[in-house]
């Protein structure tokens, strides 16, 4: 199984790597703290540095507009961002207001918009100076990518240690995240509302266990969607 997961990951860096998608390094195996008995250090969070381009409505306008084939330079979207990095990229949440019933997240690479054109399947929450992203799936149930695109975030696995596989199973075995630092923690919360800390572990192999969103990725990026107002 140690194998199995081994060779995924290297199909899905491979991939990445021939799509030109930015490299976040090697994806860490992770031990999880319960922030309620343990001390969690989180931090630094990274962000654009001040006067940084931003996204107009004309780069939406444009990217959504040649994503789905249709003119939508009369369109008015709305965005909302999430998290930054120092290197100028940006993560979070556009939608036209319900107009043609575009919601969906998006990705700034600090000059252009490549990501993302499938409506609501999950929301970004923040990216860090190593490349990583996290958000959640539609069902609140965690992500974790890097930059890509066009249609979504190109999801990576999420790889736990043998403690981190016990302890997530104990609790449900769902969790959703919050915010990635610069060491490449992630904020997360489990459905019950326990606040937790992802910790990327000593541990060089990982336990065979990784989350369910590593297949849900991977047939995600052959499909396309788009929900439109019913009149």
């Amino acid at each position: 199984m140690r194998n199995f997961c081994a060779v995924i990951l290297l199909v899905l860096l491979g991939l990445l790597r021939q799509t030109g998608v930015a490299q976040a390094g090697p994806v860490p195996t992770y031990d999880i703290l319960d922030c309620s008995v343990s001390q969690c250090n989180f931090g630094p969070v990274s962000s654009a540095p001040p006067g940084s381009p931003q996204p107009t409505q004309g780069d939406f306008q444009s990217f959504l507009g040649q994503q789905l084939g249709q003119d939508l330079s009369a369109d008015t979207f709305f965005w909302q961002a999430a998290g930054s990095n120092s290197q100028g990229y940006q993560v979070g949440s556009v939608s036209d207001g319900g107009a043609l019933g575009i919601a969906t997240a998006y990705v700034w690479n600090g000059t252009a918009l490549v990501c993302c054109s499938i409506d609501s399947p999950y929301n970004l929450t923040g990216i860090n100076d190593n490349g990583l992203i996290v958000g959640n799936h539609e069902d609140g149930s965690a992500l974790l990518g890097v930059a890509g695109g066009p249609s979504q975030v190109p999801e990576l696995p999420i790889l736990l240690s043998a403690e981190g596989t016990s302890f997530l199973n104990g609790i449900g075995g769902e969790v959703s995240f919050g915010e990635i630092d610069d060491e490449n923690q992630i904020q997360a919360f489990s459905f019950s509302g326990q606040s937790l800390l992802f910790v990327p572990s000593a541990v060089p192999v990982p336990e065979p266990f990784t989350f369910s969103v590593l297949g849900m990725g991977i047939a995600g990026a052959v499909a396309m969607r788009r929900r439109r107002k019913k009149v």
